[in-house]
């Protein structure tokens, strides 16, 4: 898998959005954590694929039904370095949401718990 300026990972996590159906459509992944986590480590961009997407995408990440990190991500932006902590979280949630009707894709790129 790359990212959208051209590195490449062998570990990632992706989130796709087919934007024909409606102008805002949104996915998610969730992890049981059960505490046990402390932290998670990441970049976050767009994929190679949807470099160009024209949908602007909002990824909220959430501990315990609380936000805890949001970023938005749109065509042109490098991937971000992520780092959050996750003490005592149990549930955690990674939800992307678009606008307008476009196709488009996030990865989170060697993504790492660490206890």
């Amino acid at each position: 898998m790359k990212d959208n300026v051209g590195n490449e990972y062998s570990n990632y996590l992706t989130l796709r959005l087919r934007g024909v159906h409606k102008d805002s459509d949104w996915q998610f992944v969730e992890f049981p954590l059960n505490g046990k986590v402390k932290t998670l480590k990441s970049k976050i961009g767009l994929t190679d694929q949807f470099k160009n997407t024209k949908a602007e995408l909002t990824v909220t990440i959430s501990g315990d039904d609380k936000v805890i990190y949001t970023e938005k991500l749109k065509a042109g932006e490098f991937p971000k370095d992520l780092e959050i902590n996750l003490k005592n979280v149990l549930k955690l949630q990674v939800k992307v949401q678009s606008t307008g009707t476009y196709d488009s894709e996030i990865g989170l790129f060697n993504p790492v718990f660490t206890k």
